[in-house]
């Protein structure tokens, strides 16, 4: 059995069902395809994408980030409401 092609599977299986999905229920669908693997891989390939997806939003920053010192004046005061 290789590894990667479980991983693979694994992962697949992540993105259909979603990261919610306990090992225990990744393992049984895979089973049922004749693809077996432990919980613990499970586990581990599930860390793996966790990491990979908060590596990427937090890796750029979209935008600069203006200093403490400058202060910028109102846009404009809101206006008043009769009521």
């Amino acid at each position: 059995m290789r590894t990667t092609r479980t991983k693979r599977a694994i992962r697949n299986t992540f993105y259909r069902l979603g990261l919610h999905t306990t090992p225990r229920g990744i393992v049984h669908v895979l089973a049922q395809q004749g693809i077996r693997v432990s919980e613990e891989l499970v586990r581990q390939v599930r860390f793996e994408l966790l990491n990979e997806t908060a590596g990427k939003r937090f890796a750029s920053v979209s935008r600069p980030v203006p200093s403490t010192a400058v202060r910028r004046r109102p846009q404009r005061f809101p206006g008043r409401h009769q009521g």
